[in-house]
């Protein structure tokens, strides 16, 4: 196996266990913190309520 295969074999590892790892957090995040995982609503921006 070729120096080049191997660096980029351990790069391609080490990403997608940096995106696993993240995912896993938004995931655990999720599960134990659902007040911040709330649906918003749409604000229009237009309303004479909102001044200016």
């Amino acid at each position: 196996m070729s120096s080049t295969l191997r660096k980029g074999l351990l790069l391609a590892l080490l990403q997608g266990g940096l995106l696993l790892s993240l995912g896993g957090q938004l995931l655990l995040d999720r599960a134990t913190r659902p007040r911040g995982w709330i649906l918003t609503e749409p604000v229009d921006p237009h309303v004479p309520i909102r001044g200016r």
